[in-house]
């Protein structure tokens, strides 16, 4: 997970927003309006590339862990390993820890792309893509994924954001409750929404360790920064049923992240949200995020 970091980065800009991207693990380094403010977690430049301390990264052909590193498939055994020194499981899939080709750039927008193939660690191969694009206050991240294997398989995505974290920020979104975790932090047992793990009205959030899978949401977000004058509206395509908080005690910033299937849904008889692409099939979705610079803003 920590490599040189030889390349540059690609620095996209408008009229409103400054956003910093880098190859590595097709990444986000950072995330500002024109005046400073940050709306992505501000991170400081590194002379090592860790996905983990930048502001937002892919998360592809899986969300979260793979319980066990394995799971079955139309009568097939799957395998996959330890990909990340921070988690014994699987986690994240493979685009967050790999160099990405860059297709295409402007002064605001750039396509990546990363290829796959299977191996006895990461059982899928596949092609995918982002698109990063600014269009006045819109920061947009369309993701897809391609099956380039032989035979069919289950694929999902998402992307994990960073944001920063204050002692007035508020968070919400619906949902119909959330997963509490085991020991290895994977999802078990199903809690309505309730008490300080409900969003649905907007809060802060708790002054403990969170993370968690939260179901049925709508694809609708918004985060609030009073003392900032700037809130953050997330917009997700259909595909995005499910979301991940992940927010550490005691740090300055929190996780929102948007995800196709349930967390370890591979686990599940119904692959809880993975689509099955067969061979040349594309999975694909957009998630934009709007960025107030006033709470008065329409």
């Amino acid at each position: 997970m920590s490599t040189p970091y030889p390349h540059a980065a690609i620095h996209l800009k408008n009229e409103a927003l400054d956003i910093s991207v880098t190859p590595q693990g097709g990444a986000i380094i950072s995330g500002h309006l024109k005046d400073g403010r940050a709306f992505l977690r501000p991170t400081t430049p590194a002379p090592v590339f860790n996905s983990l301390d930048h502001a937002c990264f892919p998360m592809v052909p899986l969300c979260n862990r793979m319980s066990n590193n394995h799971f079955d498939f139309e009568g097939r055994p799957y395998h996959a390993a330890q990909n990340s020194p921070v988690d014994p499981l699987y986690i994240h899939g493979d685009g967050w820890l790999s160099d990405w080709h860059i297709k295409r750039q402007s002064s605001g927008s750039a396509c990546l792309s990363f290829e796959h193939i299977a191996t006895e660690r990461a059982p899928f191969t596949y092609a995918a893509e982002q698109d990063i694009t600014l269009e006045a206050s819109h920061l947009t991240l369309r993701l897809s994924v391609t099956n380039k294997g032989e035979r069919a398989m289950p694929f999902g995505f998402g992307l994990h954001p960073y944001f920063p974290r204050t002692a007035d920020m508020t968070l919400g979104f619906a949902s119909t409750g959330h997963w509490e975790n085991n020991a290895a932090n994977l999802p078990q047992i199903w809690t309505p929404s309730a008490g300080e793990m409900d969003f649905n009205k907007p809060r802060g959030l708790p002054d403990r360790l969170i993370d968690n899978c939260f179901m049925d949401w709508d694809g609708y977000a918004q985060i609030i920064w009073p003392n900032q004058d700037m809130a953050l509206q997330i917009k997700a395509d259909d595909i995005f049923k499910t979301c991940q908080i992940y927010a550490p005690q005691n740090q300055p910033f929190f996780c929102f992240e948007p995800m196709s299937h349930m967390a370890d849904g591979l686990s599940r008889p119904d692959y809880t949200g993975f689509k099955i692409l067969s061979p040349g099939e594309t999975l694909s979705g957009r998630v934009d995020f709007h960025v107030k610079d006033s709470l008065t803003a329409a």
